[in-house]
């Protein structure tokens, strides 16, 4: 039901929207919403399903650098849900298109997975996709992505390394 509720948002956004163009420029705020059906494999094991939903909240620093903090949450089969909080960066290319394409990375901490928080993983991935705005201060997000979750086994002082791959559709809201 919440997804046909945001289609229809987004449907309405299209057809009521003006000019189309991007308005990325230094000193605007971006606040997006997205979620993710992926692909999640740690290191020896088969590819599980998973999902995530993510807010994030970016600044553009100058005409094309962004950067911000992020909040996701994530379930995988036979896994109880567990989140990362974390920063991200992101450089904008052709940003006065109604379609703007970014590439960037993001860094964090993950929790929920261990009592200790020191416990769960660190994070760190790539990313990269495009904003198609619809407005003047909207924009639906399409951003394949990587992202590798590292805990330090401390039994065998090992590293396990889990690797999601896939990719987000949200919205994105921006304002001065």
């Amino acid at each position: 039901m919440a997804f046909r509720s945001v289609g229809a948002f987004l449907v309405a956004l299209l057809f009521t929207s003006g000019n189309a163009f991007a308005q990325v420029k230094a000193g605007l705020n971006e606040l997006t919403f997205s979620a993710s059906v992926f692909g999640t494999k740690t290191e020896g094991s088969d590819t599980a399903t998973a999902s995530t939903l993510t807010g994030s909240y970016g600044r553009f620093l100058g005409d094309h650098l962004e950067v911000g903090p992020l909040l996701s949450v994530s379930k995988a089969e036979g896994v109880d849900a567990f989140g990362t909080i974390g920063g991200y960066g992101a450089f904008h290319v052709n940003t006065a298109s109604a379609v703007v394409p970014y590439v960037g990375a993001q860094i964090g901490r993950g929790f929920g997975l261990a009592s200790d928080f020191n416990d769960n993983p660190w994070v760190f991935g790539f990313f990269g996709g495009i904003k198609a705005f619809v407005g003047e201060s909207a924009a639906i997000t399409i951003q394949p992505f990587w992202t590798r979750h590292t805990v330090h086994e401390t039994v065998f002082d090992t590293d396990i390394h889990t690797d999601s791959f896939g990719v987000s559709a949200g919205v994105s809201i921006f304002w001065n």
